[in-house]
């Protein structure tokens, strides 16, 4: 890789994705994964690391069959892995952004509640 900038802009995200798995695996989770149990926990738990080892596994083996790639990132299987990756994690939280978004949404624009205390009958 000639240009080795961009290792202090993508290593370090993708690094900061593995560490937030590693603090969910030692510290515990939040409540909506305490009812899992078994594989489906494990699952949850990594969830975000998926996208990031099936982009580094398309990016090498992209690299026989030529995927494309930025410039910046280079000719050589290093960046090419690093850039399908980064698209993994980027991928992660952009969805991540979008669904948040959408729940919050839902919530502010909720109707009336049907359980009313003020509607009674005599």
């Amino acid at each position: 890789m000639d240009n080795w900038l961009i290792i202090l802009g993508v290593a370090p995200f993708l690094i900061g994705m593995a560490v937030q798995v590693t603090r969910n695996i030692v510290l515990g989770e939040d409540s909506s994964k305490k009812q899992l149990k078994g594989w489906r926990k494990i699952y949850k738990i990594t969830l975000p690391l998926h996208a990031i080892s099936f982009g580094s596994a398309i990016g090498f083996f992209g690299y026989r069959f030529g995927l494309p790639v930025p410039e910046i990132f280079g000719n050589e299987v290093g960046g090419i892995v690093l850039a399908y990756a980064l698209s993994g994690g980027i991928a992660i939280v952009g969805y991540d952004s979008i669904v948040k978004t959408l729940k919050r949404i839902i919530e502010v624009y909720k109707g009336p509640s049907s359980n009313s205390s003020d509607t009674s009958e005599n």
